[in-house]
C-alpha cells in the first residue's frame, strides 16, 4: 500500500467510456489528478477484448504508456503486463490491438490530437522511443535517493520507474505520481510536504518541479 499524500481508491472513481478516434469500441477511462498543474493529462484506461484501431495514424503528443493487466499490441511490438512504452510524438501506430482485452496506465505529455498517417511525423525522434518490460530491468539505486528501483526512463521534465518500497519525503525539487500496482490505488504528493510510504510494487512518476516554472 501507498500513503498518504492525497490518495484516490480506484475502485470507487468514475468512469467513463471514451471514444478512441477510429477505433472498434470504446475503452473505459478513469481520469487521475495531477500532482501539479502542468500540460497533459494521466488516465486508467480498460481496452475489452477484441479492441482494435486497424488505421494507422500518430499523435501530436507523446504518450507514456504501462501495462497492468492483459496485452496492448501497437505495430507489431506486444506490451504484456509489467510492459512499458514512451511513445514520442509522430510514433506511427499502423495497427493498435488488445485481442484479450488490456488495462494499463498511460499519460499524454501535451493535448494530442489523431492524425490519420501511413508514415511517420517528419518531426518524429525515433531516439526518444522506449520499450521494455519493468521485469527485464536490472534494480539500479532508486530516483528517490533511497533505496533500488527499475528505471524506466529518465527524461528532463519525468522519471519514470518501479519500485517495491520508500518510505520518506519526495525529493527537493520534485514532484512524485504513484500508481500502486495491487490495491489500484493512485497517489500524489509533494516536496517536503507529504511524506510517503510505499509498501507494495508501484509505478512511479518523479516530477522536476523546477523545469515545468
Amino acid at each position: 500500500m501507498t500513503s498518504p499524500g492525497r490518495t484516490l481508491l480506484l475502485k470507487n472513481a468514475e468512469r467513463i467510456d471514451l471514444t478512441v478516434e477510429d477505433s472498434s469500441s470504446p475503452a473505459r477511462v478513469i481520469w487521475l489528478p495531477d500532482v501539479i498543474d502542468r500540460p497533459g493529462f494521466s488516465f486508467l484506461a480498460e481496452f475489452p477484448p477484441g479492441w482494435q484501431r486497424s488505421r494507422s495514424g500518430w499523435y501530436t503528443q507523446s504518450e507514456e504508456i504501462f501495462v497492468i493487466e492483459g496485452e496492448l499490441q501497437i505495430n507489431d511490438i506486444t506490451h504484456q503486463k509489467d510492459g512499458y512504452a514512451w511513445l514520442p510524438s509522430g510514433y506511427l501506430r499502423s495497427r493498435s490491438t488488445a485481442p484479450n482485452g488490456a488495462l494499463v496506465v498511460a499519460r499524454f505529455h501535451g493535448q494530442p490530437r489523431w492524425q490519420r498517417s501511413k508514415s511517420f511525423s517528419p518531426q518524429y525522434l525515433p531516439e526518444e522511443t522506449v520499450i521494455t518490460n519493468a521485469a527485464n530491468v536490472e534494480e539500479t539505486a532508486s530516483p528517490l535517493q533511497s533505496g533500488s528501483a527499475r528505471l524506466l526512463r529518465s527524461g528532463r521534465c519525468n522519471t519514470t520507474f518501479t519500485t517495491d518500497t520508500f518510505h520518506g519525503i519526495v525529493p527537493a525539487g520534485h514532484a512524485i505520481e504513484i500508481f500502486s500496482l495491487n490495491s489500484r490505488t493512485w497517489t500524489t504528493a509533494k516536496m517536503d510536504s507529504d511524506r510517503i510510504d510505499i509498501s507494495e510494487k508501484a509505478l512511479c512518476r518523479l516530477v522536476r518541479t523546477s523545469v515545468l516554472r
